[in-house]
């Protein structure tokens, strides 16, 4: 009978609408959707006066901004860091913790509405309660779930079974994605934290490196060291299509809310912009020692950038790289070489010492390497923003800004008491939909490396850091 009803109404409404023309659609579409509009923002209100015309014209605007795919949400002025030129005297607008957790090297995080999702090399995927406040107790675990590295014969088994490398959550929160060593890509749901699916990525190299969603979609794209990148359908549960043009390990990807994403390829130093629906891509070379004319050995730098790393894209036209010589590059689709460049960004390593650094008996001074930047191993941007965020082993992550009409970027503060190298960030804003009160930075936080151990941070841990940025 309510199947019935059902049906008569649905019925009713499309002979309702049969004689519309299709101005009239297109005026009643409108009209339902500033109705929807002014119920969203009733939600937050506690005044009537809120709900005035500039209110909705202004989030018409953003709407028509993120449909175009450009920068509307300029942050920088906004937030309230310590003054630089003494950060002691103004030490308390900056609310930091690092929380251990009892896995060995976490190598990302993912945040999504209250609950935050991470992953290590022992194969745990934990999902972590964050909506009480984390700065007076260690959030508090929900679920985790264990790979088993036995299982590497048993094709039935739906988890992981080698170290799991990178991680991303759908846009509606239902799904956790992962992938690793163990060649393939598997979909949890992210409730239980019960392993939906496994899908091989069906080649010996197909180590899955980074994983990114399309903003408002099932599709999801991942990185691969086989040269790859492979698009995925999560209502599906398949891989879609697969993209070809690094000559290199692509390790990492990036994606907003067109059908598109960025890719780094390591040591081919290039990042690609994928235009999935066109079948075409955009290449961009980095290594800025060279010159444009190939020619001659510029004098800009006396480190070289030996590999593109980590990507994150600002808006559809504007995307961030981080490289292993300390390097962030701005880049623009309407330039093949970068906008702006900041070099040895987070700072110079410390010098080896001389007895690690040779076997001899007696080592001497010419034995001992010269020290090198600190690699960029992590960055991410707000989207549609003009800020972003860097990480590596230096015991901060940075806050960057965009100007000069967004052909450069300046250093506006620093966060610190990261112990450990930055292997991911993620952030989170609180607060209604308009007055967003705090930016809540997350960072995976590790002993080493995500992708190995050529390192070992002195004093590093194995844990969550959050860091709480105030608005003005």
């Amino acid at each position: 009978a309510a199947l019935d009803r059902d049906s008569d109404l649905s019925m009713d409404s499309e002979e309702e609408f049969a004689d519309e023309s299709t101005s009239d659609k297109r005026r009643r579409l409108a009209k339902q959707y500033l109705d929807n509009l002014k119920e969203e923002v009733d939600d937050y209100a506690f005044d009537a006066a809120d709900l005035d015309r500039d209110r909705l014209a202004e989030r018409l605007k953003e709407d028509v901004a993120e449909d175009k795919g450009r920068i509307y949400r300029f942050l920088g002025d906004d937030l309230d860091f310590p003054n630089r030129s003494d950060p002691e005297t103004d030490s308390s607008k900056i609310i930091e913790r690092l929380f251990k957790i009892g896995v060995n090297g976490v190598t990302s995080i993912a945040v999504k509405d209250n609950f935050a999702y991470t992953i290590s090399k022992d194969l745990f995927l934990t999902k972590w309660d964050i909506s009480s406040s984390l700065l007076a107790s260690t959030p508090r675990r929900v679920r985790y779930a264990k790979g088993d590295r036995h299982a590497t014969q048993d094709p039935s088994y739906k988890g992981h079974t080698d170290e799991i490398l990178c991680l991303a959550v759908s846009p509606d929160g239902k799904h956790v994605i992962t992938g690793g060593r163990d060649l393939k890509v598997v979909i949890w749901a992210a409730e239980s934290l019960t392993p939906l699916k496994a899908i091989p990525t069906k080649d010996r190299n197909g180590i899955v490196m980074g994983l990114a969603f399309r903003r408002n979609s099932s599709m999801f794209y991942a990185a691969c060291a086989d040269l790859k990148v492979r698009t995925y359908s999560l209502d599906q549960q398949a891989h879609i299509e697969t993209l070809f043009g690094h000559q290199d390990t692509v390790v990492d990807i990036a994606a907003l809310g067109q059908e598109r994403c960025v890719t780094v390829g390591s040591r081919d130093r290039t990042a690609i912009l994928w235009k999935i629906a066109e079948e075409t891509r955009l290449t961009f070379r980095g290594g800025d020692l060279i010159t444009p004319t190939a020619k001659s050995i510029s004098t800009k730098t006396k480190y070289p950038e030996g590999s593109i790393d980590v990507c994150s894209m600002l808006d559809d036209q504007l995307f961030v790289t981080g490289s292993d010589n300390g390097n962030i590059s701005l880049w623009s689709l309407q330039k093949k070489k970068p906008l702006f460049i900041a070099r040895e960004t987070h700072g110079i390593d410390t010098p080896m010492d001389a007895a690690r650094a040779t076997a001899e008996s007696s080592p001497r001074e010419i034995d001992v390497p010269k020290p090198m930047p600190r690699w960029v191993t992590a960055i991410h941007a707000i989207p549609y923003s003009d800020i972003f965020f860097t990480g590596s082993w230096d015991g901060t992550i940075k806050c960057w800004k965009l100007e000069n009409e967004n052909r450069k970027f300046s250093l506006i503060g620093e966060l610190k008491g990261v112990k450990g190298v930055v292997n991911r960030i993620d952030i989170v804003e609180t607060g209604g939909p308009k007055n967003k009160e705090n930016i809540n930075v997350y960072a995976a936080v590790s002993k080493e490396h995500r992708l190995g151990r050529w390192m070992k941070v002195p004093g590093g841990k194995n844990g969550i850091y959050l860091g709480v940025v105030r608005r003005k």
